[in-house]
């Protein structure tokens, strides 16, 4: 089925896929459906979509020169967490009728970026969850950088956020001061308790003296 405006093919209906057309020709706005996902998609040229007015619940467009918006708007007093806009990726097992939990080592999501390199957009970087362990009463997690070492052509996970708060990384730890000022110092440790069994490789500071263990024995550095 197609609506005309004026002569000229305005929306078109094809199966499950719903077409707009906008006044150059082509399709500026499409929704539909296949056997295995639901899309939407938009190309309105190179015009720039219109600033959206403040309050505006979504906004999906395209600014001058093919860069993508994605904009929403929140209004209320709440500083609660589920008061704030999100982007909430849901993970299931099973089917859409007959869901079941996700298992350890299952990807919840993932955050990609790609770019062109002369063939097609590449994913070069990316940032995933991944689950800890198999869900239910409790539902562990950890978050996983990725990117793309210059000169070379794969991605490799480079830093680990474990749920338990511990940072993991894959490589090399580059500090750089953030001036002579007081509190800029690039590595600073908070005083505490020294642990209670010492750990091999722990550097500790109780707030006088700093400590470092090896082999079991924890050993006075200053």
């Amino acid at each position: 089925m197609v609506i005309n405006v004026g002569g000229n093919p305005v929306v078109q209906i094809s199966g499950a896929d719903i077409l707009f057309t906008g006044p150059s020709g082509g399709y500026d706005f499409w929704v539909g459906k296949n056997v295995t996902h639901c899309y939407f998609g938009m190309d309105p040229g190179d015009a720039s979509s219109p600033a959206p007015p403040v309050g505006t619940l979504g906004y999906f467009a395209r600014g001058t020169g093919g860069v993508a918006h994605v904009m929403a708007d929140a209004y209320n007093s709440s500083l609660a967490i589920g008061a704030a806009n999100q982007l909430l990726v849901r993970r299931f097992r099973g089917t859409p009728a007959s869901p079941s939990s996700v298992l350890s080592g299952d990807y919840l999501g993932v955050i990609g970026f790609a770019g062109y390199s002369g063939s097609q957009p590449t994913l070069s970087a990316r940032i995933y969850a991944i689950a800890a362990e198999n869900f239910g009463s409790t539902r562990g997690t950890k978050v996983v950088l990725s990117t793309i070492q210059t000169g070379a052509g794969s991605l490799s996970d480079r830093m680990w956020f474990e749920g338990t708060g511990q940072i993991v990384l894959g490589n090399q730890l580059l500090l750089s001061t953030g001036g002579t000022a007081a509190g800029t110092a690039p590595l600073k440790l908070q005083s505490g308790s020294l642990n209670t069994t010492p750990e091999n490789g722990a550097l500790e500071f109780d707030g006088t003296h700093l400590y470092f263990t090896i082999g079991s024995t924890r050993s006075q550095v200053v």
